[in-house]
């Protein structure tokens, strides 16, 4: 069979190809939207739109019973309900005026922003805790930290749990002492 960018495949004796099974040279047009014409792009994503529109048009209860828990019926009711068309448009009209002000607000910050910090790296890791530093905090003693880190289960007490962290309130630098584990 020979027709331009189309081959019969060989057949390799696999079971899940049969020989005569056209193989195309060419990418596939979905992995290639170059290929395709305008016409088809927009057509394509014309489609997808409509698509995700119907799609969401299906979640239209949920976003009703959503509202009615949240008290948004309260909300049409005292704000639009009983409107005429032309109260209605001068409403819709100072609502899109504000919202499209603080839109305005919002980009013109995030640009300011963008130009301010770009290409400055302001995040920084944070300071590695030394053990000695840790156990300092939690009223513990170096070694015994060293050793609850190196073993696969441990049980602490309230006791013990108490005193890490009445250490740790009082803020005071107390002498740590080793605390008993229960495994010991």
């Amino acid at each position: 069979m020979s027709r331009q960018g189309l081959e019969s495949s060989p057949p390799t004796g696999e079971a899940d190809q049969a020989p005569g099974l056209l193989r195309y040279d060419r990418p596939l047009v979905i992995e290639r939207p170059d290929l395709q014409s305008l016409s088809q792009r927009w057509g394509y994503r014309s489609v997808t739109v409509f698509a995700w529109l119907a799609w969401l048009y299906l979640f239209v209860p949920i976003i009703s019973v959503v509202a009615w828990i949240a008290g948004l019926t309260l909300v049409y009711q005292l704000l639009l309900q009983g409107l005429d068309v032309n109260e209605l448009w001068a409403l819709l009209r100072t609502y899109s005026i504000g919202i499209g002000i603080f839109c305005a607000l919002y980009l013109a910050w995030a640009g300011i922003s963008f130009i301010r910090f770009r290409g400055v790296e302001r995040r920084k890791a944070a300071p590695f805790a030394s053990t000695e530093a840790l156990a300092a905090t939690h009223g513990l003693v170096a070694a015994d930290l060293d050793a609850w880190r190196a073993s696969t289960n441990q049980v602490i007490s309230a006791e013990t749990l108490e005193a890490m962290f009445a250490a740790q309130r009082d803020g005071a630098d107390q002498e740590a002492k080793p605390l008993e584990s229960p495994e010991s």
